[in-house]
């Protein structure tokens, strides 16, 4: 069995879960293999990558965002850089037709209509937690931690009304204002 002795410094030559350099060290990986494979990463959009055929047309698009990525594109070229990449990427889930980047569940239809949801992130949200007895206190003021974790909420659903369920969006920013006078009720 090995071990570590007081004196001793180990250096680790990859990403581990849990450290602060994995998520470096999975970019520069997943960017070195999506190069390699074809990719080309926009200027101007860091973590957006096109694929080009021989003939210099866009049959390609990859958008990576934290440990998620998404992709669309046709023609043989396409699907050989896409084999070619998930042969030597550290990409453990490809999905079709239906998949859940970045809190969005996409789903797309055979009449190649395409769907976008947050159901799923929506039902992981929680109410401000607070005992029986003192949700009873409708009057009184907020604590410190009721105001933290309403803000919290605030911001949660602030994402879905943005992106994917309009009516939130009136309540959501008809709270914002009132929320340094927010009591129990």
């Amino acid at each position: 069995m090995l071990g570590a002795c007081a004196d001793e410094l180990w250096r680790i030559k990859k990403g581990m879960f849990g450290l602060s350099e994995a998520p470096r060290l999975w970019w520069l990986r997943i960017r070195k293999d999506l190069v390699e494979t074809g990719w080309e990463e926009l200027s101007v959009m860091a973590a957006v990558f096109v694929l080009k055929d021989r003939a210099g047309t866009l049959c390609g698009l990859l958008v990576l965002h934290v440990d998620d990525g998404l992709t669309c594109g046709e023609g043989k070229h396409y699907i050989d850089a896409l084999e070619a990449l998930k042969k030597r990427a550290p990409l453990n889930k490809w999905s079709k037709g239906e998949i859940v980047f970045t809190g969005r569940k996409i789903t797309q239809h055979k009449d190649m209509t395409i769907k976008v949801e947050q159901h799923e992130y929506l039902k992981t949200l929680k109410p401000v937690s607070m005992t029986p007895k003192r949700r009873k206190e409708e009057e009184a003021e907020l604590t410190f931690q009721e105001q933290k974790d309403l803000r919290s909420l605030i911001g949660k659903l602030a994402w879905p009304a943005r992106e994917t369920c309009p009516p939130l969006a009136f309540m959501v920013s008809d709270f914002t204002p009132k929320f340094p006078t927010s009591t129990i009720k």
